[in-house]
């Protein structure tokens, strides 16, 4: 998804869902510099959600 960041803020996380699927977008500033760490710790507790329902 596209993910747009207004002046006064430092964090966007804009997400969808389309044919069973969930999309995450993210989008920071400088002044959050582990984003990458940010999307893996979703896509970790994505998973272990998942897990834990059964899918």
């Amino acid at each position: 998804p596209l993910s747009t960041l207004p002046a006064t803020h430092l964090l966007n996380i804009t997400l969808f869902s389309y044919a069973g699927t969930l999309y995450f977008g993210l989008i920071a500033t400088d002044a959050l510099p582990n984003l990458g760490r940010l999307a893996r710790y979703i896509d970790e507790e994505i998973t272990a959600l998942e897990t834990a329902v059964g899918l």
